[in-house]
């Protein structure tokens, strides 16, 4: 082996040596998010738990993904993933933690080579690609499953930076194809990625490419991209574009440059994180001493990087990189809301501050001092790395679950209302109603402005028994609705109807309901709880309308809610003796739902009261066989028909 051969053996085995370490320090780190669960008051539910379009890979459900929006988003590939780990995985969150982890590694190792082609100093690709890795302020993104948009987002991301780099230095022209290519994965997975065009010109800046029409031209491609995808995400994701131009430039300035030093404090000081953030009070008067103080900080910050060019055009790329890939989250072109600051958008900007923390690194160890530099250098490295990997690996066991995550909210600001209001959402779907019930008090006490409030307080006070006041509760919901909220309206007049049925007022529960059908808005609820209340009122003949219209509006392929409603119409008919048609809802009940106990029970009744005892004993045999528990009356009729056949 020649000498030249041995040190490029040597070199790559120190690269790999340095990626090794990067992928180690990311997987422990991140290590306790496999055992995390879904959030379901975070998205989990609306995107995964709940979204019946992953539950099967068909081509009725691949083109859906790519021709229509879901959840307000356009990010067909993420729901393609999801798809997938549905098919592997089903609904166990370890798969889909497990998916998130392996991509976030994955990116890593193309934050390593991009950065290393860039600076060609494996150091600075080690060091960019590490704090990229752990740094606390990315456990959002990784740690939530509903983020999968961000990881995939930056995966296509960086590839198409890295074949773009090797475009500029090689000069092959595939490269560019490639690049492209990988941009539409890009967007196609979330729509920030709309800077990216803005990086390729960084880039240029930074090989020393010369700004003629040729490296313009070769971009209006990209640019094209950015612009119909720009378009896409508007008209996606928001429901009212009258809203443009609510606030004022300066008000939008204000917001932007908050959020710039917002991410930059997180990124240097990683504490107080937390999965929903509050505008300070002054952020809405651009005229407040604190909001031009950001926009000159900001300024200051920026006019500094392009004097810097006159020295370097590290400090410009690593600073432009952050601003450029940070602007679609921005507000300064914002058509909506100022939404406030968030860990999860952060992910790709970053990469611009971690850059340049690898070069100063690098600057000090080889150019600014003698040993005892490299040394402090290296302690500073090292003891930010480990604070960093054990937030990281806290932060992550704050994701476990809707409980510990919105505890964690509670803590960092507990005079928000919505974070006792999501916890308490928890707590009643775990069935813990004392807990849930001082939740929603408390968020009550800080807040009486939303209706949700109520109704949810409304929900559990009737699963408490306390329906009296679960009706107060579901009263100071209506009354807090507006026309705008017709499908709350309708939900709420729903669960107060039936509240007044269990406590036996039948007339004010047919009142809601009336009043719930003539707003025209799922329907099929409405039908089928007026049509339980007939039931309850010996009304049969409305009850079998009323139950017999739900069945038309629910679809075949809502199982559970048919389920419900063929056992309701099967008693319906059981009592007005026509055994047969009961017979049948309850055999197309079982069809749906074969472990419906209560189908089979049923089933076998209206068997016995046919004269049908040898299908009855069949049907128990069947329940016996599956270990269902078999009706005692049943077993009594059949005996007793038995017993007069001997």
């Amino acid at each position: 082996m020649t000498l030249m051969a041995q040190r490029n053996l040597r070199t790559a085995a120190f690269t790999g040596c340095l990626v090794f370490l990067v992928l180690a320090a990311v997987f422990a780190a991140y290590y306790p998010s496999l055992g995390n669960g879904f959030v379901t008051s975070f998205d989990d539910d609306v995107l995964v738990v709940n979204n019946a379009k992953i539950a099967r890979i068909s081509w009725e459900n691949v083109r859906s993904y790519f021709t229509a929006s879901h959840a307000y988003l356009y990010h067909p590939l993420v729901l393609l993933s999801y798809a997938a780990d549905y098919r592997f995985f089903g609904l166990n969150p370890a798969g889909y933690h497990a998916t998130n982890l392996g991509l976030h590694l994955l990116n890593c190792l193309f934050v390593f080579f991009l950065f290393f082609l860039l600076s060609g100093n494996r150091w600075c690709g080690f060091l960019t690609a590490l704090f990229f890795g752990i740094h606390p302020l990315h456990v959002e993104s990784v740690a939530w499953i509903s983020e999968r948009k961000d990881l995939l987002c930056a995966l296509f991301f960086l590839a198409a930076l890295i074949s773009y780099v090797f475009y500029v230095t090689k000069g092959k022209s595939r490269w560019i194809v490639v690049s492209g290519f990988f941009y539409i994965g890009s967007l196609l997975s979330k729509p920030m990625a709309v800077t990216l065009p803005l990086l390729l010109f960084l880039i240029d800046y930074l090989y020393g490419r010369s700004g003629s029409w040729r490296t313009v031209a070769e971009k209006i491609p990209f640019i094209a991209l950015s612009v119909v995808f720009s378009v896409i995400a508007v008209v996606v994701h928001y429901e009212n574009l009258s809203d443009v131009l609510v606030f004022s430039a300066a008000q939008k300035a204000s917001a932007g440059c908050y959020n710039i030093l917002f991410y930059l404090w997180k990124t240097a000081v990683p504490a107080g994180l937390s999965c929903a953030y509050r505008y300070p009070g002054w952020i809405s008067s651009p005229a407040a001493p604190l909001s031009v103080l950001s926009v000159v900080a900001v300024v200051c910050a920026a006019a500094a990087a392009v004097l810097s060019t006159r020295y370097t055009k590290k400090v410009a790329f690593g600073t432009f990189f952050f601003f450029f890939s940070l602007l679609p989250v921005l507000h300064f072109f914002q058509v909506h809301t100022l939404g406030t600051p968030a860990d999860r958008f952060a992910y790709i900007p970053l990469l611009g501050i971690f850059y340049l923390f690898g070069e100063a690194m690098i600057y000090c160890c080889r150019r600014a001092g003698g040993r005892v530099v490299k040394i402090a250098a290296c302690l500073c490295v090292t003891a930010a790395a480990c604070v960093c990997a054990l937030l990281t690996w806290q932060r992550c066991q704050v994701w476990h679950d809707d409980v510990t995550l919105r505890t964690d909210m509670i803590g960092k600001d507990p005079g928000y209302w919505g974070a006792y209001y999501d916890r308490a959402i928890a707590y009643k779907d775990r069935r813990e109603y004392e807990k849930a019930l001082a939740d929603l008090d408390t968020a009550i006490s800080l807040y009486r402005g939303d209706a949700r409030l109520f109704f949810d307080r409304g929900q559990v006070q009737r699963r408490r028994g306390a329906l009296d006041k679960a009706i107060g509760d579901f009263s100071a919901s209506l009354a807090l609705n507006v026309p705008s909220q017709e499908k709350n309206r309708v939900a709420v007049l729903n669960e107060r109807a039936m509240t007044f049925h269990e406590r036996g007022d039948m007339r004010r529960a047919r009142e809601d309901l009336d009043e719930a059908l003539r707003l025209g808005l799922d329907t099929a609820r409405s039908y089928f709880n007026r049509g339980v209340v007939a039931l309850d009122c010996g009304d049969l003949d409305s009850a079998v309308a009323d139950l017999s219209r739900a069945l038309e509006i629910a679809g075949e392929k809502e199982a559970e809610n048919r389920s419900a409603a063929l056992i309701k119409r099967g008693l319906a008919y059981a009592r007005k003796g026509e055994y047969e048609r009961a017979a049948q809802d309850f055999s197309a009940c079982i069809d749906l739902r074969p472990d419906m106990q209560t189908g089979w029970n049923n089933r076998a009744f209206c068997h016995v009261m046919l004269g049908q005892y040898d299908a009855a004993g069949m049907v128990v045999r069947i329940m016996q066989s599956r270990g269902m528990r078999v009706d005692p009356r049943v077993l009594q009729k059949i005996r007793e028909a038995e017993g007069g056949r001997e």
